[in-house]
């Protein structure tokens, strides 16, 4: 892959998590190419691909050891927005965090969260590593001092229900009036709006109490995620949908990755492509570790048929007249917009794994 296409942080799939590389060279390090891989998660990689492991050694191995990386994970240097503005302002060197924290930086990143713009794992990778995306979010980025490294693909999110919430969500209708978790984000709380829920911004951090204590009653997080967040015993349902992704992003900064040699930019990136290739590898087996142990804690899960899809999309999604204000702001003009969804919707060099109830229910062995 070239590298204009490499410069697509991939994902997996809209929570506020965080990993980070951060700059030793402006901390504790006198080797001004060793840095610190920092993420809020632990070793979750069976339950949720980040990637921890897979970052350090292809970085090591690109670059035949002259860069090296030390994990500090589990939130030892902050999470969100915190790292993002570490790796802005150079204190840090990686940090890996939700894609919407970058909208502040370039905002059409929030494109993403056009309902049905880009739900599927496919559409979204095939978004993120095209050269139109490259140049009219990757190009912004790099103007506010962050450089993409690999996004890391989780599943679309899925809308989960709360102890508060007995019966699943299955079609727009049934979120009449529902108290439902959203973070802090425009676009997310108008398309909740659309069908009449009541969204409610809560930090992720707070999210679990919430739904415990009936501040929330549902949630719309991919099921990896909760899971392996500790929400398994909080929850009741589960309905897979493929509405908007959940998306997270490693990134470096633009200027200690300019300040590389030639050959190590390369090094570099193909560590970034092969971090990239790793998490779409190991995506199923995450997936399916995390439906067996909430399945195992009593979760039930759905999924939608076309018809109840068609109601989804027909109530919210993105071809509707409430969102042309939010394609020309986001992308700056309609006929940019127009190029972006045609990018989600062609090929691109990845296959990536859709999640299939049925499939997970034949394999689960509880």
């Amino acid at each position: 892959m070239s590298r204009t296409t490499r410069r697509s942080f991939i994902t997996v799939c809209g929570v506020a998590s965080v990993t980070t590389l951060a700059g030793c060279a402006e901390t504790d390090s006198s080797n001004e190419n060793e840095i610190r891989v920092a993420s809020p998660y632990g070793d979750v990689n069976s339950t949720l691909p980040v990637m921890h492991q897979a970052l350090k050694e292809n970085i090591e191995n690109e670059t035949d050891g002259e860069i090296s990386v030390t994990l500090s994970i589990g939130g030892e240097l902050g999470a969100g927005t915190e790292l993002a503005r570490l790796v802005q302002q150079g204190s840090v060197e990686m940090a890996l965090f939700s894609l919407g924290n970058m909208t502040p930086y370039a905002d059409a990143a929030d494109l993403v969260n056009l309902p049905f713009l880009a739900g599927k794992n496919q559409q979204l990778v095939n978004l993120v590593t095209s050269d139109e995306w490259d140049d009219t979010v990757h190009d912004n980025l790099r103007e506010s001092d962050f450089e993409p490294f690999a996004y890391v693909c989780w599943d679309p999110r899925h809308l989960s229900t709360g102890e508060g919430a007995s019966e699943p969500k299955i079609v727009p209708s049934d979120m009449e009036g529902v108290k439902h978790r959203i973070n802090a984000s425009e676009i997310l709380s108008q398309m909740w709006e659309m069908i009449g829920a009541n969204p409610t911004p809560i930090d992720w951090g707070e999210t679990s109490s919430a739904l415990s204590e009936g501040v929330a009653e549902t949630l719309h997080v991919d099921f990896m995620a909760t899971n392996s967040f500790g929400f398994r015993d909080i929850l009741t349902h589960v309905t897979l949908t493929d509405i908007i992704p959940d998306v997270q992003t490693y990134a470096m900064s633009h200027s200690w990755y300019s300040s590389l040699s030639d050959d190590l930019q390369d090094a570099i990136d193909n560590a970034g492509e092969q971090t990239f290739q790793d998490m779409l590898d190991q995506l199923p087996t995450s997936r399916e570790n995390s439906y067996n142990q909430l399945r195992d804690s009593g979760v039930t899960f759905h999924d939608i048929d076309e018809s109840e899809r068609q109601q989804w999309q027909d109530a919210i999604g993105y071809q509707r007249s409430e969102w042309d204000d939010w394609k020309t702001d986001l992308a700056g003009d309609m006929e940019t917009f127009e190029t972006l969804e045609s990018a989600a919707r062609s090929d691109s060099d990845y296959d990536v794994s859709e999640p299939n109830l049925e499939e997970l229910e034949s394999n689960y062995d509880g």
